[in-house]
């Protein structure tokens, strides 16, 4: 495992690791493991639902356009737009991919498209104990830019929701003070265990260069929060910053300080640990393909 592990780790430091197009654009669509295409279809369904029921919630109950002021609501709102966008490609995969098929079922034509094994695996070409290869039908050239959107949003959120909730308990949440009423505890605390199920479910790929996307949009919401300020900009209860730890009025160097701390360090760790979680899952895959082959 530990050579493994240092080879997948070196091989992650080239150019092409960067790129927001997947090299396999069907992982993008498929569970690592053996799940029948309508349980993960209503895995989509049900995701998709529940984190935009959730979403409108807490806008409904802020009634206040501050509501996306908040990195916490923007991380959730990333988080509703890719299981959505996930549920929307899967729909179209599906579709195309049965569309004018006549001589199979329909479930029959569902189980070829995503169980012609026990699932895609991207591990299976340069592993030196052997493969776990599958057949995979193609994807329709309209659906790739939209899979390049959702790798993009799946590495966002697999960072932002870990951070959101390491975050707030560590920082914002004061016992006896802080209200936990269910809207907080799905943008704080089940946001992360949603993320956590998607990154052992899926099969997509996570690269530690795409950290620089990751640290693009920690960047632009640091900007923000700048010219929030600057602007004259308040939270919810009228103080002169988002949150007490970047307060620039009072203490900007904190503030400074939180702000490189977190795009430099805490946003490459994250996506270090989402990486490392990825390959344990295509480890594990593995290992249950091996008396297969």
């Amino acid at each position: 495992m530990g050579t493994c592990w240092i080879k997948h780790l070196r091989e992650e430091f080239t150019l092409s690791k960067c790129s927001p197009k997947p090299d396999i654009p069907q992982l993008m669509l498929r569970p690592q493991w053996r799940i029948h295409p309508v349980v993960w279809l209503g895995y989509r369904i049900f995701m998709g639902v529940y984190t935009l029921s959730w979403c409108v919630c807490s806008g409904v109950q802020y009634r206040s356009i501050k509501w996306f002021i908040f990195l916490s609501h923007l991380a959730y709102v990333m988080l509703t737009v890719y299981f959505n966008l996930a549920l929307v490609n899967l729909i179209c995969y599906m579709t195309l991919g049965l569309k004018g098929s006549t001589k199979q079922s329909t479930d029959t034509m569902l189980e070829e498209k995503f169980n012609s094994n026990t699932a895609v695996v991207e591990v299976e070409a340069s592993e030196s104990s052997g493969s776990c290869r599958v057949a995979l039908l193609p994807v329709s050239s309209a659906l790739h830019s939209s899979l390049s959107v959702q790798w993009i949003l799946h590495n966002l959120i697999n960072v932002h929701a870990l951070f959101v909730t390491i975050a707030f308990w560590s920082l914002e949440y004061q016992p006896g003070h802080t209200q936990l009423d269910s809207v907080n505890l799905n943008m704080h605390l089940v946001n992360s265990v949603l993320v956590l199920a998607e990154l052992g479910l899926i099969a997509a790929p996570i690269h530690l260069l795409h950290v620089l996307y990751v640290q693009c949009f920690c960047t632009m919401y640091i900007v923000f929060t700048v010219i929030y300020w600057s602007a004259g900009g308040t939270n919810t209860t009228g103080k002169a910053y988002i949150y007490w730890v970047i307060d620039y009025q009072h203490r900007p160097g904190l503030a400074a300080g939180c702000n490189l701390v977190i795009d430099c360090i805490a946003m490459p760790t994250l996506q270090f640990l989402a990486w490392n979680l990825h390959l344990l899952r295509r480890c594990d895959h593995l290992s249950l393909c091996q008396p297969q082959l």
